[in-house]
Order: C-alpha cells, then structure tokens, then sequence
C-alpha cells in the first residue's frame, strides 16, 4: 500500500484488504520503493501518480544508465513497447515483425524492469490526484495495467474505476454499482449514491452548497470537478471547476490541460498556468533537479547548484523549446 494511510484511498485500500483477507505491505519509505517492491513482491499496488512518477524515473535511470548506447537500446525497446500497448488497447495482438520485436524486447528490457518490480504485479489502482495519459502508457507498454478511478471523502473515496476487463487510459471508468454520475448543464460532475456523505462534521451550513436535492428526492454531490462521458459511461476530468481561466478576450481555459501538456517532458517537474482576465496565459514552470543535473552533465555543463544551473541559456532555451512544442499541440 504506497498511500499515507489518513486519505480516504490508502483507508479504503487497508479496510478492502482486511475484508477481503489480504495481506497488506508497506514500504519504509518512498526512498526504498524499488528494493522493497523486489523483496516484497505484491500483486496489487494502490498509489497515487506522483508514486508512479517516481518509480518510472528511478526505472529510467536503472535501465539506461550513463552509456548512450543503453539509453538508444531502452527507447528503442520503448517505441516497440508502445506500439504493442497500442495494439493490445484495440483487443488485438501484435502480428509480424511486431511480434517478434515484442518478443526480443520482453526477454532483454520488459520483463527484467517488472522483475525489478516485484515480478508478480497483476494490476495497479491509482487515485487521489489526476493521471497523466502519458504515464498510464508507460506502464501499459511494460505490461503493467494502471486502473485509474475517481471519488472525493464526500462520497467515502469512490464513484468510478477502470476494471482490468474494461478501461481505458486517460479515463477514470465507469460509474460503481450503486453509484450514479451525471454532468451539470455547466459540465460539472455530480454524484449520487448509498455512499453520499450525510453533512460536513460540525459545519452544517457548508454542507447545503455542496449537496442537492432534485425533483425524485435523490440527493447529489457537487464535486467541483468538470467532466466528459462518453457513449460507454467512461468519465474523463478535464479540470477543477473553480480553476477555469476567463481570458480578457472571454475565452474559457481548462489550465489542467496545458499543464499536462508541459509536463510531459521529463525536465519539468511543476507547473502552474494563469492569466485570468489577461489577454494571454502564462505558466510558472519548475525543473526536476535529477533531470537537470543528467541533463547538464550530457551537455558538458558544471553543475554548481540548481539556482545557477536554472539561469543557463541553454536552460532556458530547452524550455522554450518544450513550450513551443506544447504551443503546437494545442
């Protein structure tokens, strides 16, 4: 259980397991993660995305090392990966000279990273924060199944969840028995269901502004959160309804977006995108120390300490570089 055990997830996951008879793990910290989950090979790992980060970078950094030619030989067993992952989402498999790059990859790079894993890891349950579709590709490309879902405290934690038979990534599933999920007129999401919170403890008035009661006497949650269904009742969060930019040209901006579109390049590590009421948007953009670092030793630059390296030209123009190319993608 990679989860602190005070959030609703990492209680539900403990009160699951117990009902279910499970043996519960937990790591010593999340600086031990990789050895613990070789020791301890789990089956089922609960986490939220910035666990799953982490893993990938630390997988990264083991499986390529300082050598080019091992990091030429992961990305090339990568893009084979993907592909796979591709195929294996349509209900298809790989056929041809994909099959038998799939087989090559597998016996040199795929199955040594999930031994390192633990070797036995069936599925993944990820929640609490928003999962990049990069980052649920990444392990779906290893073999790796991260099952997204979706729910707040106010409705004990849980109202959608992706099932190992029917998922889709980027998507946080489909409804729970006995949970409802609809869209406001606004596109916020609303929840119903046995599992709904009475009232806020000691804050009566509060509770009034984030429930409701329509016309059949079915009481709703207002998460906060904007959505999309789909045709199949597969949910998609784009954005916190509070954080939607207005531009001064009137235009709405889902910034949740942008920023997962920032964050997709390993260098940065945060980002926050404003400009309400503006004419244009801006993001305050911070960078991963490690990949800072790698990335100046390849470039031959010494590294003296984060704040001088960050002042770089060369810095700044592989920044601009990313958002340039973020620019095009939206």
């Amino acid at each position: 259980v990679l989860l602190p055990l005070a959030h609703v997830f990492g209680r539900l996951s403990a009160w699951a397991a117990m009902w279910r008879g499970v043996e519960m793990i937990f790591p010593r910290s999340h600086h031990t993660l990789l050895d613990d989950l070789s020791e301890t090979s789990p089956t089922i790992v609960p986490c939220v995305p910035l666990i799953l980060e982490r893993l990938q970078n630390a997988l990264i950094a083991e499986a390529t090392g300082p050598s080019q030619l091992h990091q030429r030989g992961f990305q090339w067993a990568m893009a084979t990966a993907m592909e796979v992952s591709e195929v294996r989402q349509q209900g298809r498999k790989a056929r041809g000279l994909l099959a038998l790059r799939e087989q090559l990859v597998e016996r040199t790079t795929l199955g040594r990273i999930r031994a390192r894993l633990g070797g036995r890891i069936r599925m993944l349950v990820s929640g609490g924060a928003p999962l990049s579709l990069e980052l649920a590709e990444f392990y779906h490309a290893l073999g790796l199944l991260v099952l997204e879902g979706y729910g707040m405290t106010e409705n004990t934690g849980a109202a959608t969840l992706n099932r190992p038979g029917s998922y889709k990534l980027g998507m946080v599933g489909q409804a729970l028995p006995g949970v409802q999920v609809r869209l406001a007129e606004d596109g916020e999401v609303m929840l119903s269901g046995a599992n709904l919170m009475i009232g806020y403890h000691g804050s009566p008035k509060g509770t009034p502004t984030t429930t409701s009661t329509d016309g059949q006497g079915v009481r709703w949650l207002h998460t906060g959160d904007m959505g999309e269904l789909d045709e199949e009742g597969f949910l998609r969060i784009t954005d916190r309804k509070k954080d939607i930019i207005v531009t001064a040209g009137g235009k709405n901006v889902a910034p949740q977006n942008i920023e997962n579109h920032l964050r997709r390049d390993a260098m940065i590590s945060q980002v926050m995108v404003f400009g309400d009421n503006r004419p244009f948007l801006s993001a305050l953009i911070t960078l991963d120390e490690f990949k800072l670092r790698a990335w100046a030793q390849q470039k031959g630059i010494p590294w003296t300490t984060y704040a001088d390296i960050s002042q770089q030209a060369e810095v700044y123009a592989h920044a601009e570089h990313i958002i340039e190319r973020s620019n095009r993608a939206l």
